[in-house]
């Protein structure tokens, strides 16, 4: 299995979601979340997952897929924080608690194995 670690927090007057990703050598991660489409509006994603790394995101009605997968079958998505998630407050907000939940997580591996991908 790989773990994703997702915090998030307030900066500057926006809400920024960073992930961290510790396991190596996945060819493929995907992630589905929504999020409270009455306080936030997604501004950004900030993809950092490798040079030769295809990224994807889509977002409609407060639900956001995003993740990463190698086209080229060399490439592995680099561990660290690979995606970094910019929200603009559509109101004044004092903490970042139940703004986000995950409804799926997949990862493969290099021989296109599933791997359980737990987000925390």
């Amino acid at each position: 299995n790989a773990k994703l670690s997702v915090s998030s927090t307030l900066e500057g007057g926006k809400v920024v979601l960073t992930t961290n990703l510790t396991k190596e050598g996945l060819a493929g991660l995907e992630v589905i979340m929504n999020y409270d489409e009455s306080k936030l509006t997604l501004d950004n994603i900030i993809f950092d997952s490798g040079s030769t790394i295809t990224n994807f995101s889509t977002s409609k009605d407060g639900r956001l897929t995003f993740g990463s997968i190698d086209q080229l079958k060399t490439a592995r998505i680099k561990v660290g924080t690979p995606y970094k998630l910019i929200f603009t407050p559509k109101e004044t907000l004092t903490n970042t608690a139940g703004l986000f939940y995950t409804v799926l997580s997949d990862a493969i591996d290099a021989k296109g194995n599933k791997l359980e991908l737990i987000v925390e």
